[in-house]
């Protein structure tokens, strides 16, 4: 990228072609691609390595769930007086994984990571702002 110092990061299924160029790439001595990775870079990481996901989720979920688990640190137990499961899942601490939390909408309850939590209450305290009934509001 002509005009960027700062390491770049591109989706692949965008190119459509490439040309090799003569001249040197910027060259960084430093750069150790396998510490990148592990920093989380590549993958939006909020903090270092994994953490517990503890939910309780809709059966419909906790059915994919079996089928295509978050981890191989995975387990769904069925909720006393309920059809809901609850879910202990090892997975990485990153946003891609707190989106797809976000993604499932009321079919989750999610109890841990608090951070995780916390942020959601957050966003639905925003939520309620903006969507929340006013006084002669028009239903």
């Amino acid at each position: 990228m002509e005009g960027y110092d700062n390491l770049r990061h591109f989706a692949l299924h965008r190119i459509q072609t490439a040309v090799l160029l003569d001249q040197a790439s910027n060259h960084h001595p430093d750069f150790d691609l396998d510490a990148y990775i592990q920093s989380g870079a590549l993958s939006l990481t909020t903090e270092d390595g994994s953490t517990l996901l503890v939910a309780d989720v809709h059966p419909q979920l906790a059915w994919i769930l079996r089928e295509t688990p978050l981890s191989t640190e995975q387990t769904l137990t069925p909720i006393e007086n309920s059809d809901w499961e609850r879910l202990e899942a090892k997975v990485l601490q990153d946003k891609e994984t707190l989106w797809w939390v976000y993604g499932l909408n009321d079919k989750i309850h999610l109890h841990q990571p608090q951070a995780w939590v916390e942020e959601i209450k957050q966003t639905l305290s925003q939520l309620n702002s903006f969507y929340g009934t006013t006084e002669g509001a028009a239903e």
